[in-house]
């Protein structure tokens, strides 16, 4: 869970919940106001190990990841967002999203030129080798903001509280142990009492998502967990 407002002790007391201390990169405890940034969208065809290779790509090019996740579009959605296509071009894209999970990312670039340089390197990768591009993926695979108006709406169609969000955040997780336990409802029982008292001290929950760690993972909040600071 990530929870904005950093230095949330009271979560200490539950035994299956733990609260970043640092930032470390790939977690969404991020400071995300501090540069101007875009929003990518990759078709769920792209979500068969290519979006590794893609953010790799980005990277390369000096464009971080400052947030990321995935998400199913239903019909509704997906045409509220590409409603801006002609009829022609639309209910292909529309039949690509609403196929499984998208990926969604928010780059950000140093020099803050984040969202020309994404729409140049994904017409770059999406544009045939005939016609001067690289052909690496099919047209209408990679979505890009295409303007600071586009980013705006796009934030608020996937994260409609970023801009709104304090600096500093933190990040919760609730262990294994804490999401078996249910009451006798079958309510998750850590899980709506972390919530709740969240909420309490004015807290919100900025996003949060089931995962499975890695060894890798693990060290990086053992390592957390460990440090004073």
């Amino acid at each position: 869970k990530t929870v904005a407002g950093g230095g949330v002790p009271f979560l200490d007391r539950y035994a299956d919940v733990h609260i970043g201390r640092r930032w470390h990169h790939g977690w969404v405890m991020l400071a995300l106001g501090e540069k101007p940034r875009t929003l990518v969208l990759l078709q769920p065809e792209l979500l068969d190990g290519r979006d590794k290779d893609i953010v790799a790509k980005f990277e390369d090019k000096y464009l971080e990841v400052r947030a990321q996740k995935k998400a199913f579009l239903g019909k509704e959605h997906a045409a509220k967002f590409f409603h801006y296509l002609p009829p022609e071009s639309l209910q292909p894209v529309l039949d690509s999203a609403t196929r499984g999970l998208c990926g969604i990312l928010v780059l950000e670039h140093l020099d803050g030129d984040a969202i020309e340089l994404t729409k140049a390197l994904v017409a770059q990768w999406t544009t045939s080798a005939e016609a001067g591009g690289e052909g690496l993926y099919e047209a209408q695979s990679i979505y890009c903001s295409q303007g600071p108006w586009e980013c705006l709406r796009d934030f608020e169609f996937f994260f409609p509280h970023l801009d709104a969000l304090p600096v500093e955040r933190t990040l919760a997780l609730i262990k294994a142990d804490g999401l078996c336990r249910f009451d006798k409802n079958g309510d998750p029982v850590v899980e709506q009492a972390v919530r709740a008292e969240i909420a309490a001290l004015g807290l919100f929950i900025v996003g949060s998502a089931p995962m499975v760690l890695n060894e890798n993972q693990v060290a990086v909040i053992e390592r957390a967990s460990a440090d004073p600071r």
